[in-house]
């Protein structure tokens, strides 16, 4: 099952790391996460299709929710917004800092 929990985690991980090493060679998949995460909160805050917290191996009931999911995106939008002003501000700005695979 998807986990958006893990996710906001995780994409929260990958700001903070290209923070620290000037890195953006995973900052795409980051905001592919970011993108599911903010299209995964509802219309009173709660984000859907998260892991049961008491479990960890099913997903969460419906009408049920994960105060740690929660915690999870306050920690990306934290680390997101650490990313981009550490990089000028935009999205666009910091993109155009990865090197050139070519």
């Amino acid at each position: 099952f998807a986990d958006t929990s893990s996710t906001a985690l995780l994409a929260a991980s990958t700001y903070r790391h290209a923070i620290l090493t000037n890195s953006t060679t995973h900052i795409s998949a980051a905001e592919k996460a970011y993108t599911l995460v903010q299209n995964s909160i509802d219309a009173e805050g709660w984000l859907q299709s998260t892991v049961d917290p008491m479990l960890f191996n099913v997903p969460s009931e419906a009408g049920a929710y994960s105060p740690e999911g929660q915690s999870f995106v306050l920690l990306l939008e934290a680390a997101r917004d650490a990313w981009l002003a550490s990089t000028g501000g935009t999205l666009s700005s910091a993109l155009a800092l990865e090197p050139s695979s070519a």
